[in-house]
């Protein structure tokens, strides 16, 4: 029961982080292709997060109509051309806020818990 609730809480948490985590992506490494963002999630957190293909570019996709990313194809050194992902101004402004919102829930469960907060 408890590792049940636990996935579902991890679920719902990540469901609005995995978009934050795109765009900073995007923001600091620049144009990246769906795989390349998945694969540094799971490397940068030790594979405690581990977003399937399919979460990856239904966010890139909906960041895309919303005109927060923009794409375009290129030659891939190996396979298949990709398509690239880069994140427009608007697109940073919405960054901006999610780190501030995300900044402003951290320091709040710090206020809540004290010295026993994350």
């Amino acid at each position: 029961m408890f590792r049940k609730t636990i996935d579902k809480v991890k679920k719902d948490l990540m469901t609005g982080m995995y978009t934050l985590l795109v765009l900073l992506i995007l923001d600091r490494k620049g144009p990246s292709y769906g795989f390349e963002i998945m694969k540094i999630i799971r490397e940068k957190s030790h594979n405690m997060f581990a977003p399937s293909d399919s979460t990856i570019y239904n966010i890139l996709h909906g960041l895309e109509k919303q005109g927060y990313v923009s794409s375009y194809w290129a030659e891939a050194v190996s396979g298949p051309p990709r398509r690239y992902y880069e994140i427009t101004e608007k697109g940073r402004e919405l960054l901006k806020e999610m780190m501030y919102l995300t900044k402003e829930i951290y320091d709040l469960i710090s206020r809540i818990g004290g010295d026993r907060a994350c």
